[in-house]
């Protein structure tokens, strides 16, 4: 994911020249693989017709894990999706576009058999 692609100007933040809708500009922060946050919302960019905007759960425990997955202490997300089943306090990445938390496996946003 290219984070080259963001712009700005003195009304919002642009992702491939696409209004993200920034509710705070001055706390807006770029992290990384097309997710960035403000002080009440996480945006994740795929593409310029594709960016979610969530309310903030926890933002000092915000964590960007790889291949689109990211959680808080009370949530874990995959690109455009909350993973409403998933428990952040145990989950983690394991590898390309797969996770795990104590109770389910993960391919991308879909629950996978775990073979355990």
């Amino acid at each position: 994911m290219n984070d080259n692609v963001y712009a700005k100007d003195k009304n919002d933040f642009y992702y491939e020249n696409a209004p993200l809708n920034v509710s705070d500009l001055k706390s807006f922060k770029i992290l990384g693989d097309g997710w960035a946050k403000d002080k009440s919302f996480y945006y994740i960019s795929v593409t310029s017709v594709f960016t979610n905007k969530y309310p903030l759960a926890d933002y000092k425990s915000f964590e960007l894990l790889k291949e689109g997955y990211a959680k808080d202490k009370f949530q874990v997300y995959y690109y455009g999706h909350i993973l409403k089943s998933a428990d952040p306090n145990t989950f983690k990445f394991i590898s390309y576009k797969s996770a795990q938390d104590k109770y389910n496996c993960y391919k991308g946003d879909s629950i996978i058999n775990c073979n355990k």
